[in-house]
Protein backbone atom coordinates (compact mmCIF):
# COMPACT_ATOMS: atom_id res chain seq x y z
CA UNK A 1 0.00 0.00 0.00
CA UNK A 2 1.37 3.40 -1.00
CA UNK A 3 0.82 5.80 1.87
CA UNK A 4 1.46 9.00 -0.01
CA UNK A 5 1.06 9.91 -3.65
CA UNK A 6 3.91 12.12 -4.81
CA UNK A 7 3.14 14.37 -7.77
CA UNK A 8 4.54 13.16 -11.07
CA UNK A 9 5.07 16.03 -13.44
CA UNK A 10 6.31 14.02 -16.43
CA UNK A 11 4.52 12.97 -19.57
CA UNK A 12 2.15 10.01 -19.15
CA UNK A 13 1.02 7.96 -22.14
CA UNK A 14 -1.59 5.22 -21.88
CA UNK A 15 -0.84 3.35 -25.10
CA UNK A 16 -4.20 1.60 -25.40
CA UNK A 17 -7.66 2.00 -23.89
CA UNK A 18 -11.01 0.45 -24.68
CA UNK A 19 -13.02 3.54 -23.71
CA UNK A 20 -16.24 4.06 -25.64
CA UNK A 21 -17.99 7.40 -26.00
CA UNK A 22 -21.72 7.82 -25.65
CA UNK A 23 -22.32 11.00 -27.62
CA UNK A 24 -25.50 11.61 -25.63
CA UNK A 25 -23.55 12.11 -22.40
CA UNK A 26 -20.47 13.82 -21.07
CA UNK A 27 -17.44 11.46 -21.15
CA UNK A 28 -16.69 11.11 -17.40
CA UNK A 29 -13.82 8.69 -17.96
CA UNK A 30 -11.89 11.23 -19.99
CA UNK A 31 -12.05 13.57 -17.01
CA UNK A 32 -10.63 10.81 -14.87
CA UNK A 33 -7.64 10.54 -17.20
CA UNK A 34 -7.18 14.31 -17.07
CA UNK A 35 -7.39 14.32 -13.27
CA UNK A 36 -4.82 11.49 -13.14
CA UNK A 37 -2.38 13.67 -15.08
CA UNK A 38 -2.37 11.57 -18.26
CA UNK A 39 -0.92 13.44 -21.25
CA UNK A 40 -1.79 11.09 -24.12
CA UNK A 41 -4.51 8.47 -24.39
CA UNK A 42 -4.63 6.05 -27.30
CA UNK A 43 -8.33 5.33 -27.82
CA UNK A 44 -9.44 2.19 -29.58
CA UNK A 45 -12.09 2.72 -32.28
CA UNK A 46 -12.67 -0.87 -33.41
CA UNK A 47 -11.30 -4.37 -33.91
CA UNK A 48 -11.66 -7.54 -35.95
CA UNK A 49 -14.57 -8.46 -33.69
CA UNK A 50 -16.76 -5.74 -35.25
CA UNK A 51 -17.58 -4.77 -38.86
CA UNK A 52 -15.04 -2.44 -40.47
CA UNK A 53 -17.77 0.18 -40.87
CA UNK A 54 -17.96 0.52 -37.09
CA UNK A 55 -14.40 1.87 -37.06
CA UNK A 56 -15.41 4.69 -39.38
CA UNK A 57 -18.55 5.45 -37.39
CA UNK A 58 -16.63 5.44 -34.11
CA UNK A 59 -13.99 7.75 -35.54
CA UNK A 60 -16.67 10.21 -36.59
CA UNK A 61 -18.30 10.10 -33.15
CA UNK A 62 -15.05 10.26 -31.21
CA UNK A 63 -13.64 13.14 -33.24
CA UNK A 64 -16.87 15.10 -32.74
CA UNK A 65 -16.81 14.42 -29.00
CA UNK A 66 -13.22 15.66 -28.68
CA UNK A 67 -13.95 18.75 -30.79
CA UNK A 68 -16.89 19.60 -28.51
CA UNK A 69 -14.56 19.61 -25.48
CA UNK A 70 -11.60 21.61 -26.74
CA UNK A 71 -10.94 22.99 -23.28
CA UNK A 72 -10.28 19.45 -22.02
CA UNK A 73 -8.76 17.42 -24.81
CA UNK A 74 -7.28 17.65 -28.28
CA UNK A 75 -6.40 15.23 -31.09
CA UNK A 76 -2.61 15.22 -31.47
CA UNK A 77 -0.57 14.46 -34.59
CA UNK A 78 3.05 15.13 -33.60
CA UNK A 79 5.51 15.28 -30.72
CA UNK A 80 5.21 19.08 -30.76
CA UNK A 81 1.42 18.89 -30.36
CA UNK A 82 1.81 16.38 -27.54
CA UNK A 83 4.22 18.67 -25.70
CA UNK A 84 1.80 21.56 -26.22
CA UNK A 85 -1.10 19.52 -24.86
CA UNK A 86 0.98 18.78 -21.79
CA UNK A 87 1.79 22.48 -21.34
CA UNK A 88 -1.89 23.42 -21.77
CA UNK A 89 -3.11 20.80 -19.30
CA UNK A 90 -5.12 19.01 -21.98
CA UNK A 91 -5.49 15.33 -22.70
CA UNK A 92 -3.97 14.47 -26.08
CA UNK A 93 -5.97 11.89 -28.05
CA UNK A 94 -4.77 9.49 -30.72
CA UNK A 95 -6.73 6.57 -32.13
CA UNK A 96 -5.91 2.92 -32.71
CA UNK A 97 -7.56 -0.05 -34.40
CA UNK A 98 -7.08 -3.69 -33.46
CA UNK A 99 -6.92 -5.85 -36.58
CA UNK A 100 -6.76 -5.48 -40.34
CA UNK A 101 -10.32 -6.60 -41.08
CA UNK A 102 -10.93 -2.86 -40.74
CA UNK A 103 -9.31 -2.39 -44.17
CA UNK A 104 -12.10 -4.39 -45.84
CA UNK A 105 -9.46 -5.83 -48.16
CA UNK A 106 -8.17 -2.42 -49.32
CA UNK A 107 -4.68 -1.42 -48.22
CA UNK A 108 -5.49 2.18 -49.22
CA UNK A 109 -7.72 2.38 -46.15
CA UNK A 110 -4.53 2.77 -44.10
CA UNK A 111 -4.07 6.23 -45.60
CA UNK A 112 -7.69 7.14 -44.86
CA UNK A 113 -7.45 6.05 -41.23
CA UNK A 114 -4.19 7.95 -40.81
CA UNK A 115 -5.82 11.15 -42.03
CA UNK A 116 -8.60 10.60 -39.47
CA UNK A 117 -6.12 10.41 -36.59
CA UNK A 118 -5.37 6.67 -36.37
CA UNK A 119 -1.68 6.40 -35.51
CA UNK A 120 -1.46 2.79 -34.35
CA UNK A 121 -2.92 -0.47 -35.66
CA UNK A 122 -2.51 -4.07 -34.60
CA UNK A 123 -2.14 -6.63 -37.35
CA UNK A 124 -4.86 -8.88 -35.96
CA UNK A 125 -7.02 -9.40 -32.89
CA UNK A 126 -6.53 -12.80 -31.21
CA UNK A 127 -7.55 -14.85 -34.30
CA UNK A 128 -6.08 -15.25 -37.77
CA UNK A 129 -7.17 -12.79 -40.45
CA UNK A 130 -6.03 -11.96 -43.97
CA UNK A 131 -2.87 -10.27 -42.72
CA UNK A 132 -1.50 -12.21 -39.75
CA UNK A 133 -2.13 -14.94 -37.22
CA UNK A 134 -3.50 -14.26 -33.76
CA UNK A 135 -2.27 -15.28 -30.33
CA UNK A 136 -5.28 -17.61 -29.84
CA UNK A 137 -4.94 -19.32 -33.24
CA UNK A 138 -2.45 -21.30 -35.33
CA UNK A 139 0.96 -19.64 -35.19
CA UNK A 140 1.93 -18.63 -38.71
CA UNK A 141 3.97 -16.00 -40.51
CA UNK A 142 2.45 -12.94 -42.12
CA UNK A 143 0.51 -13.41 -45.33
CA UNK A 144 1.62 -11.59 -48.47
CA UNK A 145 -1.12 -9.04 -47.70
CA UNK A 146 0.25 -8.68 -44.19
CA UNK A 147 3.76 -8.04 -45.47
CA UNK A 148 2.42 -5.38 -47.82
CA UNK A 149 0.56 -3.81 -44.88
CA UNK A 150 3.75 -3.56 -42.82
CA UNK A 151 5.51 -1.78 -45.69
CA UNK A 152 2.59 0.57 -46.27
CA UNK A 153 2.35 1.42 -42.57
CA UNK A 154 6.03 2.33 -42.65
CA UNK A 155 5.38 4.57 -45.63
CA UNK A 156 2.26 6.19 -44.18
CA UNK A 157 3.84 6.77 -40.77
CA UNK A 158 1.63 4.53 -38.64
CA UNK A 159 2.93 2.56 -35.65
CA UNK A 160 2.71 -1.22 -36.06
CA UNK A 161 1.28 -2.83 -32.92
CA UNK A 162 1.78 -6.56 -32.35
CA UNK A 163 -0.37 -7.01 -29.24
CA UNK A 164 -2.85 -9.85 -29.84
CA UNK A 165 -0.59 -11.18 -32.63
CA UNK A 166 0.98 -14.66 -32.64
CA UNK A 167 4.68 -15.11 -32.02
CA UNK A 168 5.70 -15.98 -35.60
CA UNK A 169 3.63 -13.20 -37.17
CA UNK A 170 5.03 -10.63 -34.74
CA UNK A 171 8.63 -11.73 -35.35
CA UNK A 172 7.98 -11.59 -39.09
CA UNK A 173 6.56 -8.07 -38.80
CA UNK A 174 9.54 -6.87 -36.77
CA UNK A 175 11.96 -8.33 -39.31
CA UNK A 176 10.23 -6.64 -42.25
CA UNK A 177 9.49 -3.26 -40.67
CA UNK A 178 11.95 -0.44 -41.21
CA UNK A 179 10.50 1.35 -38.16
CA UNK A 180 10.29 0.40 -34.48
CA UNK A 181 7.33 -1.85 -33.62
CA UNK A 182 5.37 -1.83 -30.36
CA UNK A 183 3.35 -4.23 -28.26
CA UNK A 184 1.12 -1.55 -26.75
CA UNK A 185 -0.50 -3.72 -24.08
CA UNK A 186 1.12 -7.13 -23.60
CA UNK A 187 2.60 -8.73 -20.48
CA UNK A 188 5.22 -11.46 -19.88
CA UNK A 189 4.82 -15.22 -20.26
CA UNK A 190 7.84 -15.54 -18.02
CA UNK A 191 5.54 -14.48 -15.18
CA UNK A 192 2.07 -15.45 -16.38
CA UNK A 193 1.64 -18.27 -18.88
CA UNK A 194 -1.19 -16.89 -20.98
CA UNK A 195 -1.46 -16.92 -24.77
CA UNK A 196 -1.95 -13.13 -24.80
CA UNK A 197 1.40 -12.59 -23.08
CA UNK A 198 4.80 -12.34 -24.74
CA UNK A 199 7.67 -14.77 -25.01
CA UNK A 200 11.07 -13.35 -24.08
CA UNK A 201 12.09 -13.58 -27.74
CA UNK A 202 9.34 -11.14 -28.72
CA UNK A 203 10.31 -8.64 -26.02
CA UNK A 204 14.01 -8.84 -26.93
CA UNK A 205 13.38 -8.56 -30.67
CA UNK A 206 11.08 -5.57 -30.15
CA UNK A 207 13.75 -3.79 -28.10
CA UNK A 208 16.46 -4.57 -30.64
CA UNK A 209 14.30 -2.84 -33.24
CA UNK A 210 14.03 0.24 -31.01
CA UNK A 211 10.47 -0.53 -29.98
CA UNK A 212 8.52 -0.58 -26.72
CA UNK A 213 6.35 -3.19 -25.00
CA UNK A 214 3.59 -1.84 -22.75
CA UNK A 215 2.52 -3.53 -19.53
CA UNK A 216 -1.25 -3.84 -19.23
CA UNK A 217 -3.26 -3.65 -16.02
CA UNK A 218 -5.67 -6.49 -16.82
CA UNK A 219 -5.67 -9.06 -14.04
CA UNK A 220 -5.90 -12.19 -16.17
CA UNK A 221 -2.70 -11.14 -18.01
CA UNK A 222 -0.94 -10.06 -14.82
CA UNK A 223 -1.55 -13.44 -13.26
CA UNK A 224 -3.53 -11.81 -10.46
CA UNK A 225 -7.18 -12.33 -9.58
CA UNK A 226 -7.35 -8.62 -8.86
CA UNK A 227 -4.97 -6.24 -10.66
CA UNK A 228 -2.54 -4.39 -8.41
CA UNK A 229 0.39 -2.01 -8.64
CA UNK A 230 2.60 -4.76 -7.20
CA UNK A 231 1.60 -7.20 -9.94
CA UNK A 232 2.19 -4.56 -12.63
CA UNK A 233 5.64 -3.78 -11.27
CA UNK A 234 6.59 -7.45 -11.44
CA UNK A 235 6.01 -7.37 -15.19
CA UNK A 236 7.76 -4.00 -15.54
CA UNK A 237 10.77 -5.28 -13.57
CA UNK A 238 10.89 -8.43 -15.69
CA UNK A 239 10.98 -6.46 -18.94
CA UNK A 240 13.47 -3.92 -17.62
CA UNK A 241 15.86 -6.67 -16.53
CA UNK A 242 15.49 -8.27 -19.96
CA UNK A 243 15.85 -5.26 -22.28
CA UNK A 244 16.27 -2.06 -20.26
CA UNK A 245 13.83 0.60 -19.06
CA UNK A 246 13.96 2.51 -22.37
CA UNK A 247 11.92 -0.23 -24.04
CA UNK A 248 9.08 -0.49 -21.50
CA UNK A 249 5.83 1.47 -21.26
CA UNK A 250 2.23 1.19 -20.06
CA UNK A 251 -0.98 0.39 -21.89
CA UNK A 252 -3.66 -0.19 -19.27
CA UNK A 253 -6.34 -1.43 -21.72
CA UNK A 254 -8.89 0.04 -19.34
CA UNK A 255 -12.49 -0.68 -20.30
CA UNK A 256 -15.03 0.99 -18.02
CA UNK A 257 -18.18 -0.63 -19.38
CA UNK A 258 -17.71 -4.22 -18.22
CA UNK A 259 -21.44 -4.88 -18.65
CA UNK A 260 -21.18 -3.96 -22.33
CA UNK A 261 -18.13 -6.18 -22.66
CA UNK A 262 -20.02 -9.13 -21.18
CA UNK A 263 -22.86 -8.60 -23.62
CA UNK A 264 -20.47 -8.66 -26.60
CA UNK A 265 -18.33 -11.57 -25.40
CA UNK A 266 -17.49 -13.90 -28.30
CA UNK A 267 -15.77 -17.18 -27.40
CA UNK A 268 -14.24 -17.28 -30.88
CA UNK A 269 -12.01 -14.36 -29.94
CA UNK A 270 -11.86 -15.06 -26.19
CA UNK A 271 -11.67 -18.87 -25.82
CA UNK A 272 -12.86 -20.25 -22.45
CA UNK A 273 -9.58 -22.14 -22.03
CA UNK A 274 -7.82 -18.78 -21.75
CA UNK A 275 -10.67 -16.83 -20.13
CA UNK A 276 -12.36 -19.24 -17.71
CA UNK A 277 -14.18 -16.38 -15.97
CA UNK A 278 -15.45 -14.87 -19.22
CA UNK A 279 -15.46 -11.07 -19.25
CA UNK A 280 -14.43 -10.85 -15.59
CA UNK A 281 -10.89 -9.84 -16.55
CA UNK A 282 -10.08 -7.34 -13.82
CA UNK A 283 -9.25 -3.80 -14.96
CA UNK A 284 -6.88 -1.28 -13.40
CA UNK A 285 -8.31 2.25 -13.23
CA UNK A 286 -6.58 5.30 -14.77
CA UNK A 287 -6.16 6.77 -11.29
CA UNK A 288 -3.35 4.22 -10.87
CA UNK A 289 -0.89 6.19 -13.00
CA UNK A 290 0.47 8.50 -10.24
CA UNK A 291 0.74 5.48 -7.95
CA UNK A 292 2.72 3.56 -10.57
CA UNK A 293 5.19 6.45 -10.86
CA UNK A 294 5.53 6.60 -7.08
CA UNK A 295 6.02 2.83 -6.85
CA UNK A 296 8.74 2.91 -9.51
CA UNK A 297 10.51 5.60 -7.51
CA UNK A 298 10.16 3.50 -4.38
CA UNK A 299 11.86 0.63 -6.16
CA UNK A 300 14.86 2.78 -6.95
CA UNK A 301 14.22 3.53 -10.61
CA UNK A 302 15.98 6.67 -11.81
CA UNK A 303 14.00 9.74 -12.80
CA UNK A 304 14.98 9.18 -16.43
CA UNK A 305 13.77 5.58 -16.35
CA UNK A 306 10.49 6.54 -14.69
CA UNK A 307 9.81 9.24 -17.27
CA UNK A 308 10.54 6.78 -20.04
CA UNK A 309 8.26 4.05 -18.70
CA UNK A 310 5.44 6.48 -17.91
CA UNK A 311 5.33 7.87 -21.44
CA UNK A 312 8.53 9.20 -22.98
CA UNK A 313 9.42 5.80 -24.49
CA UNK A 314 6.19 5.61 -26.48
CA UNK A 315 6.68 9.26 -27.44
CA UNK A 316 10.13 8.41 -28.81
CA UNK A 317 8.64 5.74 -31.06
CA UNK A 318 5.84 8.03 -32.23
CA UNK A 319 8.28 10.82 -33.00
CA UNK A 320 10.36 8.47 -35.15
CA UNK A 321 7.42 6.86 -37.00
CA UNK A 322 4.68 9.49 -37.48
CA UNK A 323 4.99 11.59 -40.62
Amino acid sequence: MIEKELPFDGLIWDAHSGIKFDDGREPPYLQRYIDAGVTVLTLNVGSDVSPWSECVKNLANFRAAVAARQNQCVIVHSEKEIRQAKADGKLGIVFDIEGMNSLDGSIDMLDVYYELGVRQMTLTYNKNNGAASGCHDSDQKLTDFGRDIVRRMNRVGMVIDCSHVSCRSSLDAMEISEDPVVFSHSNCRGICEHERNLFDEQIVTCAAKGGVTGVTGIGVFLGAVKPSIKAMLEHIDYKVELVGAEHVGIGLDYFPDTVGLSESWDTKYWPPSQYPDGANLGFMDPEAFPQIADALSGRGYSDQDIRGIMGENFLRVAASVWK
